[in-house]
């Protein structure tokens, strides 16, 4: 114990000697002249001095003038589904970071429909599609989860949800009346 101990402190003395030197502490009076100096310098800033002024102006006073009259929103029920947006009036894709097309897999789309696919795919990045070919492939879908909204033809929208583990291809096949997902 007493090997270790004694190495221990003679190091510690020797860091404390080569410390900078402590700075030397001001006496009362050095620190009373320093107050009064800065003191007097403040006061001489501190003296008002007067300034012109503007004479006052008149203010103009608000006028009674009624607003337009605005519309009212009187919500209607409906038995029919209200259309939505069309789908190629949606934002195309959206850039890509570069770390996130590191661990990107292939998307193909089948298109069994024979009709035009319209595709919105939101997770990790941002995609619309439209197609009417029977194949369509998106090279890079970065992996993580995405929800999708489709429409086939004039049908839709049809939604759900697509997992990409891996960078393997997945597969989203568009039927006349539905979406089904294969895995790798």
């Amino acid at each position: 114990m007493r090997k270790t101990l004694l190495p221990l402190i003679l190091a510690a003395l020797l860091l404390a000697a080569c410390g900078p030197a402590a700075a030397p502490t001001p006496s009362p009076a050095q620190i009373e002249a320093a107050m009064q100096s800065v003191l007097a310098t403040a006061e001489a800033g501190w003296t008002a001095t007067p300034s012109p002024t503007a004479e006052p102006s008149a203010t103009p006073q608000p006028s009674a003038t009624p607003l337009p009259p605005t519309a009212s929103f009187t919500p209607v029920a409906s038995a029919t589904n209200t259309p939505l947006p069309s789908p190629t009036s949606w934002p195309s894709a959206t850039p890509i970071p570069n770390h996130l097309l590191r661990t990107a897999a292939p998307l193909k789309l089948e298109n069994n429909s024979g009709q035009g696919v319209s595709l919105i795919l939101d997770g990790p990045a941002y995609f619309v599609v439209n197609f009417k070919t029977p194949l369509y492939f998106i090279d890079k879908v970065p992996r993580g989860t995405y929800t999708f909204t489709a429409y086939i033809g004039e049908n839709g929208p049809y939604t759900g949800t697509l997992h990409i583990p891996n960078s393997d291809q997945h597969t989203l096949v568009f039927h006349k009346d539905k979406v089904t997902i294969k895995g790798p």
